[in-house]
């Protein structure tokens, strides 16, 4: 866990840094256990890391599982245990791994935005399994053909407390631990502690492989499709599915760079055994723009199913005088905030003005950010409204960094980024000028005030046209073709 930062640096050099520290101590050929580790918590290490150091935050919020949730897992897994089951599946032409933190949309269902859509007129059988998100399901789910992994990890639990799983670091695994400290400190003078994030990947592999496996036996798919790859448990069942010769599918989920080292592996020397086999991109610019540890033929640009449908859904709605703010989240919202505050006392533009929360936000914003409550901004903290309908009424997106305000470009907003930590997410947009960087209110204020016009930028470079119809191409292509094997 971090504990101290005591010094400030750019997000490239912090990733230049990293890098280096990779490189010198030889971690992607370093074991424990006999796994190798750090290809699967390198992205957490760099967020953590980053985070404490290019931001004065010392506190990274963390939702932990204690045995009061676990005994919640367990009941509700009981309870699940006739009808939410995965092992009582039956045969299926695929499976899914699902993003449990669903978004209730005008139907009155909790939608998974990135399977649900594909899943509607899927002309192939399939079974969609999810984790709980926040130790609880968000109900009732779109998706028609669902089960929950809670048995998964009540199991884990029980095998864990009765000493079933049990990790014992030797002496040289202690040391090479010590040493990645050490190293950590020494080119970050941030304290940190890898030990934790190698046990929980490690336990979690042991306990879930297995589970993966039995419950890929029952189903017998002939091709998985999950969404975030670099979890333990996505990659658990990566390992399951490779070990019985089953193809898998990443759907992308968010924004690609060179800072996500969830995806970005550059150089030889940096690789992923647990990666998926193929990955499905939004468009040719986020084919292009890392280098993904799998071959550049094996990713496909086929768009955004969610995306594509709201851009529909919204076509003709009117613009309004509105000006859009884009929450990058905890703890980066915090500056974002106060300048959203200062900028709707000082304007002179006669515009109203938003502040669209991120999800994870909307139960602790009035403690985090309590200069916004009574200021006379329009806070979004629920689903009750949709990003992409805020996105078609508005005319401005102001921002730091999100895979929002490239959905946003879609809807022809103009777009500032502000030059606040972060900022270098944003570097393509700001340079081929589909942005424009802010430094200030003031300079805001005469930028939205003089109208100038933006260069505009295709939007089918992010998101490919037609995504339903080339997903399913795909699959069918994919199933085909491993048939054969």
């Amino acid at each position: 866990m971090v504990r101290m930062s005591t010094q400030e640096m750019g997000l490239e050099k912090i990733k230049d840094k990293f890098l280096r520290m990779e490189d010198k101590l030889d971690l992607f050929n370093k074991k424990i256990d006999n796994v190798i580790f750090w290809e699967s918590i390198r992205v957490l290490v760099f967020q953590d890391i980053s985070q404490v150091t290019y931001t004065s935050d010392q506190s990274v919020p963390q939702k932990k599982n204690n045995s009061v949730d676990i005994v919640k897992i367990g009941i509700r897994s009981i309870k699940n245990l006739l009808t939410k089951n995965p092992y009582l599946s039956t045969q299926k032409d695929i499976l899914f791994l699902g993003h449990s933190r669903r978004r209730l949309l005008e139907d009155g269902n909790w939608w998974d935005i990135y399977c649900d859509p594909i899943i509607e007129n899927l002309d192939k059988s399939y079974l969609l399994v999810e984790p709980y998100y926040l130790h609880k399901h968000l109900t009732p789910p779109k998706t028609q053909s669902i089960k929950y992994l809670d048995i998964f990890v009540f199991l884990s639990f029980l095998r864990r407390k009765l000493g079933l799983v049990r990790i014992s670091l030797t002496d040289d695994e202690k040391k090479l631990v010590k040493r990645i400290n050490d190293e950590i400190y020494s080119s970050f003078n941030t304290e940190y502690d890898v030990e934790n994030l190698i046990l929980k990947l490690i336990l979690t592999r042991r306990n879930f492989v297995p589970f993966f496996k039995r419950l890929l036996k029952r189903v017998q798919p002939k091709l998985v499709i999950l969404v975030i790859s670099y979890t333990p448990l996505t990659e658990a069942l990566c390992e399951a599915s490779k070990k019985m010769n089953i193809p898998v599918v990443e759907l992308q989920h968010g924004v690609l760079n060179p800072y996500h080292f969830g995806y970005s592996f550059p150089g030889q020397q940096r690789k992923k055994r647990s990666f998926v086999d193929y990955f499905f991109a939004f468009g040719n610019f986020w084919r292009d723009s890392i280098e993904f540890p799998v071959e550049k033929e094996r990713i496909f640009s086929v768009g955004y199913p969610y995306l594509e449908k709201e851009l529909a859904k919204y076509k003709n709605v009117p613009k309004k005088d509105q000006i859009l703010f884009i929450s990058p989240g905890y703890p980066l919202s915090k500056a974002l905030t106060k300048f959203a505050v200062e900028f709707s006392e000082k304007t002179h533009q006669n515009n109203t003005i938003i502040y669209k929360l991120h999800p994870g936000e909307y139960h602790q914003w009035k403690n985090n950010y309590p200069w916004l409550v009574n200021s006379n901004i329009h806070v979004i903290d629920k689903e009750d409204i949709s990003l992409h309908q805020l996105f078609a009424e508005s005319k401005i997106q102001i921002g730091i960094s999100s895979t929002a305000i490239y959905e946003g470009l879609s809807f022809r907003l103009k777009t500032y980024i502000v030059k606040m930590l972060g900022v270098e997410y944003m570097d393509f947009l700001i340079e081929n000028g589909a942005a424009k960087l802010i430094s200030s209110v003031d300079e805001l204020e005469e930028a939205i005030a003089k109208d100038k016009d933006f260069q505009t930028v295709n939007p089918d470079f992010f998101f490919k046209k037609d995504a339903l119809s080339n997903i399913y191409e795909k699959i069918d292509e994919l199933i085909n073709f491993h048939a054969d094997d």
